[in-house]
């Protein structure tokens, strides 16, 4: 994640390597609760909804993480 150039580095279930951007609007749902893009974890895994801005290029304005990964010293809860 690069938080100053609002970027997500991504890799797909197909194992393709993406980067997509998001806006400070962007709304990030993990279990029922809204979150800032902020609280994404390296490992998580979610799905987006994406949009392509003027040059081509994605962006989210929606993030649904599927599967939250821990921070150190925490448990999944499944």
């Amino acid at each position: 994640m690069d938080t100053r150039d609002r970027q997500l580095y991504l890799r797909t279930s197909e194992g393709e390597r993406k980067v997509v951007s998001y806006t400070p609007a962007t709304r990030v749902i993990i279990e029922g609760r809204e979150y800032p893009v902020t609280d994404l974890k390296s490992g998580d895994r979610v799905v987006m909804q994406l949009h392509k801005d003027s040059r081509g290029n994605d962006y989210t304005d929606l993030i649904r993480v599927r599967k939250n990964m821990p921070q150190q010293g925490e448990t999944v809860r499944e």
